[in-house]
């Protein structure tokens, strides 16, 4: 089955892929909802090899527990960063 790509969402992986495969690249993507912000970001990590995670906000979660989660992801990519894999 063909995949059809337009060529708007084409442009917009090409920068998220620029920027993902930057030294400690980041994104901060901002839009409406429903837009394909968190798919073409998640095609473009899986081209890549990378991994994703995604930062939510809830109204029921403690500020200790975001703080633990935050040093757990930071745990993760600190040896990669140090071998120079990021």
């Amino acid at each position: 089955m063909p995949l059809v790509v337009f060529d708007e969402a084409l442009e917009h992986l090409l920068r998220i892929d620029r920027v993902l495969t930057q030294p400690l690249g980041h994104l901060l993507l901002v839009g409406a909802s429903g837009a394909g912000k968190t798919v073409l970001t998640r095609f473009v990590a899986w081209m890549r090899g990378m991994t994703v995670f995604q930062v939510g906000s809830y109204a029921n979660v403690a500020v200790t527990k975001c703080a633990h989660h935050v040093c757990s992801l930071a745990g993760q990519a600190l040896p990669q960063v140090l071998s120079g894999g990021l």
